[in-house]
C-alpha cells in the first residue's frame, strides 16, 4: 500500500510527482476513475516541475479510464440510481460504499486538505483527524477501483 499526503506548508506537487514516477515506473497501465482529472492534474504539476513533463506526456499512454464502461452504460446497475459516479458504481458492484466516513466527496477531501494545511489556528488534534480521514478517503477510491476491476471480470466470465 503506498499513500502520500503532504501535511506540511510546502507545495506537495513535486513530491508527489517523484513519489508516482517512482511507483509507476516506465510500463504497464495506470487506471484511474475519469482519468482526465488525473491526466489534468500530474501536466499541470510538470508545467510546473520541468523535470518531470516528458514523464508526465508519456504517462499519459498509459492510462485507462474505468469510469468509461459506466459512462457509455456498457454496464448498468438500478442501484447506481442513474448515475455513473465512483460513489454510485462502488456500492453497485461491491460491499463497498463511501458512508459513514468523515469525508466523502472529492470537493470535500481538497477543501479539507487546503484548510487542515494552509489554514491557520487549527488544533494538531484536528489537523491529524482530517489527514486520517483523507487517507480513509482515498483508502476507499483505490481499493474500490480494484473492486470495480474484479467485480467486471467476473460478470465477463
Amino acid at each position: 500500500k503506498y499513500g502520500y499526503i503532504e501535511q506540511s506548508k510546502n507545495d506537495p506537487r513535486e513530491p508527489i510527482l517523484k513519489l508516482l514516477k517512482e511507483l509507476l515506473g516506465k510500463s504497464g497501465s495506470v487506471i484511474a476513475y475519469n482519468d482526465s482529472f488525473e491526466k489534468k492534474a500530474i501536466k499541470n504539476a510538470a508545467e510546473v516541475y520541468d523535470d518531470y513533463k516528458e514523464w508526465a506526456e508519456e504517462l499519459e499512454g498509459r492510462f485507462i479510464d474505468l469510469l468509461a464502461p459506466f459512462r457509455s452504460f456498457h454496464y448498468y446497475n438500478p442501484v447506481q440510481e442513474g448515475s455513473a459516479s465512483l460513489k454510485q458504481v462502488l456500492p453497485a458492484l461491491s460491499k463497498m460504499n463511501y458512508k459513514n466516513i468523515a469525508i466523502s466527496n472529492g470537493g470535500e477531501a481538497s477543501g479539507e486538505y487546503y484548510r487542515v494545511t494552509f489554514g491557520e489556528a487549527i488544533a494538531e488534534k484536528d489537523r491529524k483527524a482530517v489527514y486520517k480521514a483523507l487517507d480513509k478517503y482515498c483508502d476507499i477510491d483505490t481499493i474500490g477501483m480494484a473492486e470495480i476491476i474484479k467485480a467486471l471480470y467476473r460478470i465477463s466470465k
